[in-house]
This record gives structure tokens, sequence and C-alpha cells, in this order.
């Protein structure tokens, strides 16, 4: 007997044929991945209990999304300012950034803060998200955030306490903040923020935002060439950001579900592939 033919019959006596050694690889990585999502939901679960108590807090569930916006803008602009280190559960989550519970522990910049903003605001039934202001080079500089009010879309600067609006409290439009942007910092300033004395306006325009930041790495690069194969550059650049964007959790758990769905196809399309010959045989017989 040839030395391929007892490899083979060793490997199935043992169970060690790749396909198993495969199949029992990918149920390990299921009961990690399993495990895994089960305690981020539970964290999850828990923060966002806090979050939905703390926005309730702040303001009555039943006010126009104006006046949510303006309470919670307060509370969060308020928040320390920094670049504190953490994660969602673990290290290798650290590039998701912190999550919402843990920027109001821990404070944060203009996205940590925004991304706060947001989940808060969506305890409250009230949409939001983020937009990103590039300066003159086409380099993301600055987060802001927008929100649907029944006035319209309102612009709010977590990082410099600003809430775009006029006297009347009408919205200020992003075409209006790209043209009066220092008379309107200059108004904050007189009405006594005074963080807005410190606004770089040549560095945070309002001329050329964008709803995601393309730059991050290359992979969202790749990304952003993809679409413009099927997109314009206007619209690739005000798509609109999932809710997911601003939750670690839920982003941990699609991204382990498309990661099965990745390691089970191989073993899909052998079962597939056995079934056919099995069905072929049974058709000859």
């Amino acid at each position: 007997m040839g030395t391929s033919d007892a490899s083979t019959n060793a490997q199935h006596r043992f169970g060690l044929s790749p396909y198993r050694l495969y199949r029992s690889a990918f149920l390990v990585v299921l009961v990690l991945l399993l495990g895994l999502n089960a305690v981020s939901l539970a964290v999850y679960w828990q923060d966002s209990q806090r979050l939905a108590a703390v926005a309730e807090g702040l303001v009555d569930r039943q006010a126009p999304a104006s006046e949510k916006a303006r309470a919670l803008a307060g509370f969060v602009s308020d928040l320390p300012t920094g670049s504190p280190d953490g994660y969602h559960l673990l290290p290798i989550f650290r590039p998701l950034r912190l999550t919402a519970a843990q920027v109001l522990d821990l404070g944060g910049e203009c996205a940590h803060k925004g991304r706060a903003f947001i989940v808060l605001l969506h305890h409250l039934d009230v949409e939001a998200q983020k937009l990103v202001l590039r300066n003159a080079a086409g380099e993301p500089r600055h987060a802001v955030v927008v929100v649907e009010t029944e006035q319209g879309d309102l612009v709010v600067d977590l990082l410099y306490g600003i809430v775009y609006e006029h006297e009347d409290g009408e919205p200020m439009s992003l075409g209006y903040l790209a043209d009066h942007l220092p008379g309107v910092i200059e108004q904050e300033i007189r009405w006594g923020n005074t963080l807005a004395a410190d606004y770089p306006l040549e560095d945070y325009p309002f001329t050329d935002p964008v709803t995601i930041n393309w730059q991050k790495n290359a992979l969202w690069q790749s990304a952003r060439r993809a679409l413009g194969w099927v997109l314009s550059e206007q619209q690739v650049d005000r798509l609109g950001r999932p809710f997911l964007a601003e939750e670690p959790a839920l982003m941990v758990l699609v991204a382990s579900g498309f990661f099965l769905l990745v390691l089970w196809t191989p073993l899909g399309l052998v079962k597939i592939y056995q079934c056919s010959r099995s069905a072929a045989r049974e058709d000859a017989s």
C-alpha cells in the first residue's frame, strides 16, 4: 500500500480529514464568538438602560426634538475634553473607539462627544448623524452633529458648545454656515460662549462637509473609490451614516456574523457538493 493511501486511511481512521479539521475549527470559533457576542450584548443592554435614564432625566420625552437637542447639547458639551484611551470589552476593539457610556465617564474629543450626543438623542426617539468638516486641502478636521427636528436640520458643535440657530430659533442651514461662519462665531463670543473664541475658522469651515471620513485608512479609501463607480461624488459625500456606526457592541455583532458567514461558506459548498454526488449515485443505481 502506497504512502498516500496510508495517509488517507489514517486521516479517515482518526477523523483528521481537512474537511473535519476545518469543521472542528469552525465550531470552536463559533462557540467563542457566541460567547463574545453574549457578553457584548449584555454590556450594550446595561449601557443602554443607563443612557436612556440620563437622557430622560435631562429633558421631557414629550418635548419637541429641537428642545431635546438643546438640552442634551449643553450636557454633552460640558463633559471633559481630551483624548481618553478606552475600548469596548477588549483592546482589539480599540479602533471602534469609546462607547457612548464611556464618553459620559471620560469625556473626549469632537467625535467622542458626537457619539454620546447621537446615542442619547436616539433614546429620546430623535434621529441625528455626524458631519465631518474638512479644511481647504480636503483633510477631515472636525465633527459636528446634524439633528432632525420639527424645524428642520439643526447643526450642533459639541466641542465648542454651539447650537447653530438664528435668534428666533430657526436652524442655520449648511449653506448659510458656509457663507457666514465668521460672523456666527463672533456672535457666539458676544453671547458669552468662551469656547467659541478658540474656534479655528480656516481649519473647520462648512464649505465642503461629508458624512463619512473616507480617509481613515486604506480600506475606507478603497471603499470610497468603489462607490465612485456607481454614485456621484456628491452622493458619496452625503451618504447617510447608520446608527450602527455609533454603537461598538452592534458593530462587533455584525462583524462577527459576517466573519462566521465567510468561514461557513467553504463548509456549505462542500456539503452541497457531497449532496449532489450522493444524488447522482442514487440516480445511476
